[in-house]
C-alpha cells in the first residue's frame, strides 16, 4: 500500500538502496533532522544516483511507504555518480509529538 512518506520513513531508510523507476537503484545518503518553524516542518534528503541524472521528478520506492514521486536537484557530480537533493516542507502536525 502506498502512503505519503514522512520524515520517519525517510530517516529509517538512510543507507538503503531504493528502487527508482524505471529500474535504477539510488542510495539514500542523508536525511537531516526536522526543523519546525511557523507551523511548518522541513527536512532535506541527499541521494547518490547514477552519473548524468538531472533535475526532475523521479518515482522512488520507500520501504514501508511505497512509491513516492520526489523532485530532486543535482548538487554534485563525478564521473561515476550524481548527488541529488530533495527538500520537503509540510504542515506541522497540530498534535504534540505527531508525525512529521
Amino acid at each position: 500500500m502506498t502512503r505519503a512518506a514522512g520524515w520517519a520513513d525517510w530517516h529509517a531508510a538512510v543507507g538503503t538502496e531504493l528502487t527508482v523507476q524505471p529500474g535504477e537503484r539510488w542510495t539514500l545518503a542523508t536525511c537531516t533532522d526536522v526543523v519546525e518553524t511557523g507551523g511548518w516542518r522541513s527536512w532535506e534528503l541527499t541521494f547518490r544516483g547514477p552519473a548524468g541524472r538531472g533535475q526532475g521528478t523521479y518515482v522512488l520506492d520507500v520501504p514501508g511507504a511505497g512509491e513516492q514521486a520526489v523532485f530532486v536537484v543535482p548538487t554534485a557530480a563525478t564521473e561515476d555518480a550524481t548527488t541529488l537533493t530533495a527538500t520537503f516542507v509540510v504542515a506541522a502536525d497540530p498534535t504534540p509529538g505527531g508525525p512529521a
